[in-house]
C-alpha cells in the first residue's frame, strides 16, 4: 500500500448477529472489545527527578549525563481507554567529555518572562489511547508532545562517539556490502505492509515546539543556527 488509508466500520448494534464470521476482511469480537467499567488510576510524582549517563566500554568514558526534575506521571485506565498524562519540569543533558567547547548539549532556552513559564513544563506527553481485542492495531484519539524552546549545542567529537556508542560505525568492508542488504530491506518493507502486520491509527498526533537554537562545534569553529515552526 502507498499513501494515506482511510477505514470505515458499520455495524448495526439493534440487529447483531448471533454468531461473527471468522474469514478474512471480518471482525470478531472479543471480550477486550467490551468496555470496562472499572477505572485505575495511578499517579507518581518524582520532584528530585532522574538522572541517568551514557557511559562507553571501549575507552571507559562517559559520554553524557541527563537530568530531568520535577517527572509527574498521571495514568487512567477504564471504560475501554487509555489517558497517559506526563510532564518533566526541567531538562538538562551535559558533556561528560574533558574539556568540552560547551559543557551543556540540551538545556531549555531563557525567556524574559520567567515568572509566567516557570510552571510551564519543558517536555508534556498528553496520549489517550483506546484499548481494543484487534492485535494488528493500536487506536489512538490522540498523542501530543509538547516542548518549550530548547537550546542544543552539538560538539563533532561528542557526536562521532555517540553514533558508534549507538553502533553506527560500520567498516569500509560492511559499507561495500551495503547492497546486498536490499533483499533484506524489502523482505522488512513487504513485512510492513502485509495485511498481518500491526498498524498504528491517530485521530490527532501533534508535535509543539516553537523554536530551536542549534549550534555545531567543528574543531574550534561555531555554527549557529535558529529553528522558528
Amino acid at each position: 500500500m502507498d499513501g494515506p488509508t482511510r477505514v470505515l466500520q458499520i455495524a448495526d448494534f439493534l440487529n447483531k448477529p448471533s454468531h461473527h464470521p471468522t474469514n478474512e476482511g471480518s471482525v470478531a469480537t472479543t471480550p477486550a472489545d467490551k468496555p470496562n467499567n472499572k477505572e485505575t488510576k495511578v499517579e507518581m510524582n518524582f520532584k528530585g527527578g532522574l538522572g541517568f549517563s551514557i557511559v562507553n566500554h571501549s575507552p571507559p568514558e562517559e559520554l553524557a549525563y541527563c537530568r530531568l526534575s520535577n517527572i509527574s506521571l498521571e495514568l487512567i485506565t477504564g471504560d475501554g481507554m487509555l489517558s497517559v498524562d506526563a510532564s518533566v519540569q526541567s531538562i538538562q543533558i551535559d558533556n561528560s567529555l574533558q574539556d568540552p567547547h560547551c559543557p551543556v548539549v540540551i538545556y531549555v532556552s531563557p525567556t524574559t518572562s520567567h515568572e509566567e513559564s516557570k510552571n510551564i513544563p519543558a517536555l508534556r506527553l498528553t496520549v489517550h489511547r483506546q484499548m481494543t481485542g484487534r492485535l494488528n492495531a493500536d487506536i489512538f484519539k490522540h498523542l501530543i508532545v509538547t516542548f518549550k524552546n530548547l537550546t542544543i549545542n552539538i560538539e563533532e567529537n561528542q557526536l562521532f562517539k555517540l553514533l558508534a556508542f549507538a553502533g553506527f560505525n560500520q567498516s569500509d568492508l560492511e559499507l561495500e556490502r551495503v547492497d546486498e542488504s536490499d533483499y533484506e530491506s524489502q523482505r522488512s518493507l513487504n513485512a510492513a505492509t502485509s495485511i498481518d502486520a500491526k498498524r498504528y491509527y491517530f485521530g490527532l498526533l501533534k508535535l509543539v515546539l516553537e523554536q530551536v537554537s542549534f549550534s555545531f562545534f567543528q574543531n574550534g569553529d561555531l555554527f549557529h543556527l535558529y529553528f522558528s515552526f
